[in-house]
């Protein structure tokens, strides 16, 4: 296949290394993925990660958990994490070389001349780690300052034995993706390292970080604030001053490029297009990160960063055998920044290759908060190969279109990178494509379901910014999701469920892939339909997030612990729930929870409103208290002590007399006052009244605030006191919760799972005959490994964490052919805009690629069988319904006297008088292409034109009628069964009467599975 240099085509695998060993097992990869036909592989980063933990909301469960590590918080960019190291560590982080590695470090010069140069008696590589440990332990005891030395120079030698090896792996990494034309990148995070690390410290370069705290876990570099302005408030701008738009453009294309400074607000101020009023209201509403003089200073910093850092880690990565690399949230850095280091990496790629045209830069581009055109004047191109665009993040509409209009954000970004705008399948942000269609297929179970859904509809949406997710969204579909997982492991669904999520999961993954005018990027897992979370974090106690190891009883129903386990799960669930707000999905009021878990408890109603009413008898007591302190005052006698009284023993004519000489007092004072003091005044009034008025419209919204929780809440008391079935409801609704804590349990997490055993003790303690010395051992006796295992411990693709029923519809032929369209795909040129259809028949997905602006340009239809099982003829009477589907989207009335009417139909089935020749056809999957497509044809410019089928379906070999052919020739007697035969199948339907009568008598389950052995004796 070709590469992407050939056609702009970026066929990208994301190998997200936290699926692998290390780095040898995404060495053994990447042959599955030359067989996919994958182009580019790109690898997250790898580097020693920080270990500042932060709370984070799991994606799965919508619960908050403490994480560390994240892969994009880089501690040394000179170390591989002990994650994904060659080199594997010991319990004290020592190396634990295995005897290949240590024969390796032996025959290398550069690590005998370190031990030979370093002041101890010369020592092997085996006795080195050994010699570490005495070390340690010798400087831990006398704390002598030449003890010292010894370890840190020991330490320093494991240090690059420890880096030899692992950029030995990584180098044999990208010799064998060259080997097998795919080109490596690397992940570029330009924008922060982790937090505390050391070129951040004091005696390095704190001076090139700020104090941006957007990452809990990492530090910004400075230049970063270049990009950040008040984009809401500029947004105020543009409406007001959009009255002359052409002449004040350049007034526009300066907020939104270089922000606003004292030097905009002079232009402001200078203008002649703008009334006072309006000049007045500008100033008002420009707020700005940096001044002029802020920014220019970061300016500066950035060849001295650029030099004195990046240029020495590009360096590294190139050397190693990259060939480009992915860019990590370029809104967030400059144009100049990114400008310079692209010009690094190809100038390095250059000198080692002798050119620079397979060169990928992939700029990562989404959770954006500008508008498609204001990203591309405010980030700004930088001589990227590809971008990023924010398709997988779309609903679909019931013709197979997008509710996001993409053709926006492709035509704006497309002008910034040298190719094209590409689209990925999953991302480590979100889901992976398998698991958003099981989202989907779970919310279409609770809405099916009205008590559910009203309690969704009912519980407020999350307020939580960034990323846009809706953390009740979690909570209420988690149990739905296990259920549609649940169901697919099961072959008799796969007509039903099994079908339709294979289907809907192939018509996902394509329609990202190839509404992007350069090709898609891949995440680790897709290609086999994996529902695994990606995740970049693990545990505080360094864990991983999503344990693979699992306690029997937890899975096993008929373990003696299970019921057990179950009912602590659900305590404390149930209390997490209800009591642990900052660990509770905090869109759901409480009392909903705590009044649903009381009702299922008692079942009765009184129950179910004791919060309410708690919290009633609260607010009563709290203004019985008020009415009685107001009692007290008014008992006490008049005097200093009570001003009230005191107060009223003043008579009428007194106040009166009072009041007229304040009065007179206001008036002098305002007749001597001079202009100043009288403006002052006037301002310090109106500053009053304006405060009185942002109090009084603060107090009435907060007043609103309030009646909406209060009304939200009695909404959902109200639902919840209609249940039929509160122990339905409560399993739902804590299904999230429960894994939560099942997943920390297995993970050890220390608070956790003291608890849960303290709990599950007691509960097994109750139980008569039951051994509770012996329940803490058969618990680790029974920690062991979950039966489904994720792909870093397997060979083969068929092992990810997916229903293994969905093969058909994953697997490397399928991708082969997929890969083999976009290999024949024309280079896109600007303009280049797409539609997805999905009409008539819910097995073929068809997808128009017009390469340029308008229905001149030429038109490629994809058009791609999701049905494993099933073949279908496409006629030209097909094509010519989807030449009226584009008429349909784009016109929704015939009109026949709008040449671009025509044009729209022309551009599938051609047209004479508009000189559109045929479309371009691409197939995949099993469909056959009737006759009268293949003779179809119009007359352009006196020659004949015809559809031009690009890719032809694959060859359907049909089956034979009594299926495939013996090996060897049976002679006719020997199909006979024998009387030994016929006695087993006799002894085999007497043991299934035996069972089925067993389920109707009292016989335990014991005496049953007793009574079969005993059958299959004899």
């Amino acid at each position: 296949m070709k590469g992407f240099s050939q056609n702009g085509m970026l066929r990208c695998y994301n190998l997200f290394p936290s699926y692998f060993s290390n780095i040898d097992a995404m060495t053994d990869y990447l042959s599955t993925l030359q067989q996919m036909g994958i182009n580019t592989v790109w690898l997250n980063p790898i580097q020693l990660a920080g270990t500042k933990p932060m709370g984070k909301v799991d994606e799965i469960t919508g619960v908050q958990q403490t994480v560390k590590k994240s892969i994009y918080a880089m501690w040394d960019p000179e170390m591989i994490d002990p994650r994904f190291s060659v080199v594997q560590r010991d319990k004290d982080e020592d190396a634990a070389f295995s005897l290949s590695q240590m024969t390796a470090l032996s025959n290398d010069a550069t690590i005998a001349k370190m031990i030979e140069t370093s002041g101890i008696e010369k020592f092997s590589i085996v006795q080195l780690v050994p010699l570490i440990k005495a070390s340690r332990k010798k400087y831990a005891a006398s704390k002598l300052e030449q003890d010292k030395r010894v370890y840190e120079t020991l330490l320093s030698i494991q240090r690059s034995c420890i880096q030899f090896l692992d950029k030995e792996a990584i180098k044999r990494f990208t010799a064998k993706a060259k080997e097998l034309n795919i080109t490596p990148i690397f992940d570029l995070v330009t924008n922060h390292v982790a937090k505390g690390a050391p070129i951040t410290q004091k005696g390095a370069h704190p001076e090139w970080f700020c104090d941006d705290s957007t990452y809990p876990d990492a530090t910004c570099f400075k230049y970063a604030e270049l990009l950040q302005f008040s984009h809401m408030e500029n947004e105020e701008i543009l409406a007001l001053i959009q009255k002359d738009p052409k002449k004040l453009e350049p007034l526009s294309r300066k907020i939104y490029e270089n922000n606003l400074s004292e030097a905009d607000i002079a232009i402001i101020q200078s203008s002649t297009l703008l009334s006072d009023d309006e000049k007045e209201q500008l100033q008002t509403k420009i707020k700005y990160k940096l001044s002029l003089k802020e920014r220019r200073e970061i300016e500066t910093l950035i060849p001295i960063i650029v030099n004195g850092f990046w240029d020495k880690f590009i360096s590294q990565y190139i050397d190693l055998g990259f060939s480009g690399a992915r860019v990590d949230c370029v809104r967030k850095v400059p144009a100049e920044l990114r400008r310079a280091l692209y010009s690094l990496i190809k100038e390095k790629v250059k000198t080692r290759d002798g050119k620079d045209d397979h060169v990928v830069i992939l700029e990562e581009a989404l959770f954006s908060d500008l508008s498609p055109k204001q990203f591309r004047d405010v980030v700004k191109g930088a001589g990227g190969t590809h971008i990023t665009a924010s398709v997988f993040n779309s609903e679909r509409k019931w013709d197979g279109s997008l509710v996001y209009d993409h053709s926006e954000e492709e035509y704006f970004k497309k002008q910034m990178v040298q190719n094209g705008v590409i689209n990925f399948t999953g991302n480590h942000d979100h889901y992976s494509c398998a698991m958003k269609v099981a989202l989907f297929l779970a919310k279409e179970k609770l809405d099916a379901d009205p008590v559910m859904k009203r309690l969704y509809d009912t519980a407020p949406p999350d307020q939580t910014k960034g990323k846009g997710r809706e953390i009740r969204k979690s909570i209420f579909l988690h149990s739905y999701v296990k259920d549609v997982l649940s169901k697919l492991q099961d072959p008799n669904n796969y007509w039903d469920l099994c079908m339709r999520f294979g289907k809907m999961y192939r018509d996902m993954l394509l329609s990202q892939m190839f509404q992007g005018s350069s090709g898609y990027y891949m995440l680790s897992g897709d290609e086999a339909a994996s529902v695994k979370q990606p995740t970049v974090f693990v545990r505080e106690n360094d864990a991983p997030l999503y344990p693979e190891y699992t306690f029997s009883f937890f899975i096993n129903n008929d373990h003696p612990l299970y019921p057990y386990a179950q009912k602590v799960l659900e305590e404390m669930a149930i209390e997490r729930s209800a009591e642990s707000a900052d660990r509770v999905i905090k869109t759901v009021a409480s009392d909903m929870l705590v009044g649903a878990m009381a009702g299922a408890r008692t079942g009765t109603a009184a129950a179910k409103t004791a919060v309410p009413a708690a919290k009633k008898t609260a607010t009563s007591g709290a203004c019985a208290a008020v009415a009685t302190s107001l009692k007290a005052d008014k008992s006490k006698p008049a005097g200093k002590s009570n001003p009230v009284a005191a107060h009223k023993a003043i008579t009428a004519d007194e106040i009166a007399k009072l009041k007229l000489a304040a009065e007179s007092r206001k008036k002098e004072k305002l007749q001597s006052e001079t202009e100043a003091e009288r403006q002052a005044r006037l301002l310090k009034e109106a500053q009053a009244r304006e405060k009185d008025e942002e109090r009084r419209a603060k107090a009435e919204e907060q007043q609103r605030a309030t009646q909406r929780a209060e009304a939200e809440k009695a909404a959902v008391r109200e639902v919840i006191r209609e249940i039929g079935h509160p122990d339905a409801f409560k399993s739902r609704l804590l299904s999230a919760a429960k894994d939560q804590i099942m997943s920390e349990v297995n993970a050890k997490v220390t608070e956790t799972y003291a608890a849960f055993f303290e709990r599950l003790t007691a509960k097994c303690s109750s139980v008569k005959d039951f051994d509770i010395k012996h329940m803490q051992i058969l618990s680790d006796k029974d920690y062991r490994r979950l039966q489904v295992q994720p792909l870093h411990k397997q060979t083969t693709t068929h092992n990810w964490e997916r229903p293994t029923i969905l093969n058909k519809f994953a697997n490397v032929e399928f991708f082969k052919e997929i890969n083999n369209i976009f290999d024949h795909l024309s280079r896109p040129k600007d303009g280049f805009w797409s539609e997805v259809f999905k009409r008539d028949n819910e097995n073929i997905l068809i997808v128009m690629r017009k390469n340029g602006p308008g229905f001149d340009s030429d038109t490629e239809m994809v058009i791609i069988n999701l049905n494993p099982d099933k073949a279908f003829d496409i006629t030209k009477e097909d094509l010519h319904k989807m030449a009226i589907w584009i008429q349909e989207r784009k016109f929704g009335v015939r009109d026949e006297a709008n040449p671009e009417f025509h044009k729209a139909y022309g551009g599938i089935m051609g047209n004479t008088q508009y000189k559109q020749k045929p479309a371009k056809l691409f197939f995949a999957g099993k469909l056959t292409v009737n006759d009268d497509v293949k003779n179809y044809a119009i007359e352009v410019d006196g020659k004949s034109e015809k559809f031009d089928i690009v890719v032809s379906p694959q060859p359907i070999t049909p089956l034979p009628l009594l299926g495939p052919q013996p090996d060897e020739f049976i002679p006719e007697d020997d199909l006979v069964p024998s009387t030994e035969a016929l006695i087993k199948q006799f002894k085999m339907l007497s043991m299934s009467c035996e069972l089925r009568r067993s389920t109707l008598s009292s016989s335990t389950s014991a005496e049953v599975s007793e009574r079969q052995k005993m059958v299959m004796s004899q």
